[in-house]
């Protein structure tokens, strides 16, 4: 006999989160229970560590921490559940940004049915390939330029380290600070690793080649010259 699965509900909007609730619980093939509620990033993350569920469906526009960033701290958990995106953002940058975050699916709320939300679960859990099967072929073949061109992948972590460089302005103690459980030291052994990756004279080389190379978005880039001098 199935287990029951555990759901972690992400979304800002009280009515949808009350909607979605109902839909998981309703549908008794599935066996779905929704262990916990969240209607900010922050909370979810938290959530996820302490709750353990085995799905999480995510809402991107959050407050105080976006879906994006929850999805990549989460996916970055021993055991990460399985993460499914369900936005109102159609936009690629989304879509390409919260894949490479770690998510496994990714599902528009303008067009998505009650039963396309119910299939894109059934497939997640039976590994099988996405439904935006297009945006999936063009990251992985982005993927395959970078590494025909010499550029090795960076890893969840290192992207993180990246993108709080990047979007935040952060020195490298304040996205020790920021991450928690990481030192000073370890974020500048991430920073030389990601140079060393991109070929990247310094952090502010590196965020425009990892731009260019489509790791991060150019959204609203804001960095220290160099966070190795911090």
């Amino acid at each position: 006999m199935t287990a029951v699965r555990k759901v972690l509900l992400v979304e800002n909007h009280l009515l949808m989160l009350e909607a979605l609730k109902d839909l998981l619980e309703e549908n008794r093939e599935l066996k779905l229970s929704v262990a916990s509620r969240a209607r900010d990033g922050a909370t979810a993350v938290s959530l996820a560590k302490k709750e353990k569920p085995d799905l999480v469906l995510m809402d991107i526009g959050l407050p105080r921490m976006d879906g994006i960033e929850a999805t990549r701290l989460i996916k970055n958990l021993s055991n990460p559940p399985i993460v499914l995106i369900f936005s109102e953002h159609e936009d690629r940058d989304h879509v390409v940004r919260a894949i490479r975050a770690g998510a496994d699916d990714y599902i528009f709320k303008s067009n998505a049915a009650d039963t396309d939300i119910l299939q894109h679960i059934v497939r997640a859990f039976h590994k099988k390939d996405p439904a935006h099967g297009v945006i999936w072929d063009w990251i992985r073949a982005q993927d395959e330029k970078n590494i025909s061109a010499g550029i090795t992948r960076l890893t969840g972590m290192e992207l993180e380290v990246l993108r709080r460089a990047a979007y935040q302005g952060m020195t490298a103690k304040e996205i020790a600070k920021s991450i928690g459980h990481m030192v000073e030291r370890t974020v500048q052994r991430h920073i030389e690793e990601i140079k060393t990756k991109l070929s990247a004279r310094t952090i502010t080389h590196a965020v425009a080649l990892a731009i260019k190379y489509g790791f991060i978005s150019a959204d609203e880039t804001s960095i220290q010259d160099d966070l190795s001098d911090s």
